[in-house]
């Protein structure tokens, strides 16, 4: 029995340089954070500005080392942004424009603003050094839980009163109670996403990196490929979505062990 156990001792220090040696200098755990940036070049961002200008993704992350070549990461996501609220492209019958619905209308618009808090699950491959070092490729699955609000001046409550004259025979003045107030709504949208990077160590801990990203969002498309529909939601949704379709990331990060 004792012969057992010292063979068993004997094999585990044996091999034990071997699986320490998975990982980057034999570490495994792996902190990062992470600035993806998206161009606000066709609606606004974070500081209501459009042009030449971005927003920005904040992705806090830990990667666990599983093999030489392959690892997995989990991080959260904080974005917010404003955007613009579309006027609809079609003209209703009523006496002044504006978005009507169930008897009300919405007037004197303004731009919108959305905060976002999400997680992600990710798988990365890398191609030649050991993980988390060198190229690589990740593939990932994220959650978005987003808040939007948008001012408006006006929210009219509609009154018809029926007028008999000569010609027509009937006529409809239409008479509205203004009602300002703020739109408040809670969304929340799933997506996928391939990035392709590459991190590098400064000693034996510090790590710095970049990256571009491509992702799809469940929602967003309907209001992306048809701009006849101004309802806020709408409108958050495809914001989102032109956000996270692509970006340039920077990174640093620690590996502790």
């Amino acid at each position: 029995m004792k012969k057992h156990y010292l063979l068993w001792i004997f094999l585990f220090i044996t091999y034990l340089p071997s699986f320490a040696q998975v990982g980057f200098l034999g570490k495994r755990t792996h902190f990062q954070f992470e600035s993806k940036f998206t161009p606000a070049w066709s609606n606004l961002n974070f500081n209501y500005k459009q042009g030449f200008c971005f927003n920005y993704h904040l992705m806090p992350s830990v990667e666990y080392v599983l093999a030489d070549r392959w690892s997995i990461s989990a991080n959260y996501q904080f974005f917010e942004t404003a955007f613009k609220i579309q006027e609809p492209d079609y003209h209703f019958d009523y006496p002044e424009p504006g978005y009507y619905e169930k008897n009300k209308r919405y007037q004197g618009y303004q731009n919108g603003f959305l905060k976002s808090n999400g997680i992600g699950i990710n798988a990365l491959y890398y191609f030649k050094d050991i993980a988390p070092a060198g190229y690589y490729i990740k593939m990932g699955v994220d959650a978005f839980f987003y808040n939007i609000s948008v001012p408006y001046q006006g929210y009219d409550t509609l009154i018809t009163t029926l007028v008999v004259s000569y010609y027509p025979v009937e006529e409809i003045e239409y008479h509205y109670i203004n009602r300002p107030g703020i739109f408040t709504a809670r969304d929340w949208a799933i997506g996928v996403h391939l990035e392709f990077g590459r991190n590098f160590f400064v000693g034996r801990y510090v790590s710095m990196g970049a990256s571009l990203s491509c992702g799809l969002l469940c929602k967003g498309w309907g209001k992306l490929i048809t701009n006849d529909n101004p309802h806020f939601i709408d409108a958050a949704n495809k914001r989102l979505l032109t956000s996270y379709i692509g970006g340039i990331s920077i990174k640093i990060g620690i590996l502790p062990f």
